[in-house]
């Protein structure tokens, strides 16, 4: 499973751009999300 790559400059950006979310970063840490290499899959999945 790939783990969708972000780093502290990504998140310092978010948490610039909205307090309110800058505030539930900090609360929650970092999330890791799957990543599926099969396009197509992803998309009939988000359906």
């Amino acid at each position: 499973m790939t783990i969708y790559p972000y780093g502290e400059e990504e998140l310092a950006h978010l948490k610039k751009r909205d307090s309110r979310l800058a505030w539930a970063i900090e609360q929650i840490g970092p999330i890791e999300r799957a990543v599926d290499a099969d396009l197509f899959r992803s998309l009939i999945d988000s359906m």
